[in-house]
């Protein structure tokens, strides 16, 4: 009587190409050393050889992507209710900071208090990497873009931005940078808005914020008061070569809304 042929079964390959142990398996049959059995096993381990040898092409794709960075700024950061916000943002290189264009960038913002995000906000980066939307002040939130990468640059997301909404009577804030010795110098005046004179605001409290260039986080710098025409200034011994960029923020009252103001040096723009 003729014995079976001894099958051969290959096992299946895992995701990135790693065969599963034990790979080819050979069920146990009577001893066949026919030239069929010899072809078929040989034909076998011959057809798992592609899947194993493609496995490193795969790695290596996904170990060339390259660091994304986004940032987001709000402006203002504090505002009565109602006021225009311009939520502008950008996407870069992480090597070289170079812009990143036609990028999907994912808005999304949430009310001050709770831990829900929601999407805000479809935008696609322009030729610089920057993006803008516009809105309307309602209440506090954060803010915050996504980038969800592809397959040459890894997803990041920037960090969380609070626009504080406190409503009163309007305020004007104004701000600008001098160069004063070797150091920098904020001034500006606060105002009440839409009033047929001018009404400034005495004795109230600014908060100066900077950045680093490039930088993701704003930090309080210092404060400073208005004088009695409401006019403040506040000193620091950052050069302007550092490109720094700062916020003065008034926080509002009783009575008044707040209102902050940024600037930077234009030949750091």
């Amino acid at each position: 009587m003729r014995l079976p042929s001894r099958r051969v079964l290959i096992a299946p390959a895992l995701a990135g190409g790693v065969a599963l142990a034990g790979t080819p398996v050979a069920l146990a049959a009577p001893a066949d050393t026919s030239a069929r059995t010899t072809a078929a096993a040989t034909s076998a381990a011959t057809s798992a050889t592609p899947a194993t040898a493609a496995a490193p092409a795969s790695t290596t794709r996904a170990a060339a992507r390259y660091e994304s960075v986004v940032n987001l700024t709000v402006k203002p950061m504090w505002s009565g209710a109602n006021e225009q916000l311009f939520i502008d943002g950008e996407v870069y290189d992480g090597r070289n900071y170079r812009p990143l264009t036609g990028r999907r960038i994912v808005l999304q913002s949430r009310i001050k208090g709770t831990s829900t995000w929601r999407n805000l906000a479809i935008k696609e980066s322009n030729n610089n990497g920057a993006f803008r939307h516009i809105r309307r002040a309602d209440r506090s939130r954060d803010y915050r873009a996504i980038y969800s990468g592809n397959s040459w640059f890894q997803s990041d997301q920037s960090g969380w931005q609070r626009q504080t909404t406190h409503d009163g009577i309007k305020v004007r804030t104004s701000a600008r940078l001098y160069e004063i010795g070797s150091g920098s110098a904020v001034r500006g005046r606060l105002t009440q808005l839409w009033s047929s004179t001018v009404k400034p605001l005495k004795g109230a409290n600014v908060t100066i914020e900077a950045r680093r260039p490039y930088g993701t986080y704003w930090f309080t710098a210092g404060s400073t008061k208005t004088n009695h025409n409401g006019y403040y200034t506040w000193n620091t011994s950052i050069e302007p070569q550092q490109c720094y960029r700062y916020r003065a923020i008034y926080k509002g009252n009783y009575k008044y809304a707040a209102k902050s103001k940024m600037v930077y040096w234009s030949s750091c723009s």
